[in-house]
């Protein structure tokens, strides 16, 4: 039987649904999720859609969105790093922690940074580390056992005819 000439019951409903669910990616679905919420809110309240409201949400959406940004160059970068949050809400937790012992607002953003760059370079020392641990191997080369006892390296040693 040609696809052209098929009956119609040849794909029922849920086979076309669940055809689609596989076509689509998962951020499809999240967004469309969203713009649901979006209009459901704004049915269920007249004060959803206002101007301050919007701005409010987007405020409060902006520190998110911008370590999502610094998260998705690490991903594309192929430095798949998942400690972008954690390390992200301790500084902050710092940051609160020294407004609320009074310190002054700019020694306490000085000291939150301190906080972020002295984890950020120890995670870095610790993946270099990491990485010539498991790849130091390969720059240090070991001369086979069938070698003379020459002080010559063994890609120099004089061949003789």
């Amino acid at each position: 039987m040609d696809i052209t000439t098929a009956p119609a019951t040849a794909y029922p409903r849920e086979a076309w649904t669940s055809e689609l669910r596989h076509r689509l990616p998962m951020e499809t679905w999240v967004a469309g999720c969203t713009v649901l919420l979006w209009i459901g809110l704004a049915l269920a309240s007249p004060y959803f859609l206002t101007t301050g409201n919007v701005f409010n949400i987007m405020r409060q959406v902006s520190t998110d969105a911008i370590i999502a940004y610094g998260e998705l160059f690490a991903i594309i970068l192929a430095g798949i790093d998942l400690s972008v949050g954690a390390v992200a809400g301790l500084t902050g937790v710092v940051f609160a922690m020294m407004l609320s012992a009074h310190v002054a607002m700019p020694l306490a953003i000085i000291g939150s940074l301190a906080v972020l760059v002295g984890l950020r370079l120890a995670m870095g020392v610790i993946v270099l580390a990491g990485i010539f641990v498991a790849a130091g191997p390969m720059f240090f080369p070991l001369e086979s056992s069938s070698s003379s006892s020459s002080s010559q390296p063994a890609n120099e040693k004089a061949v003789t005819t």
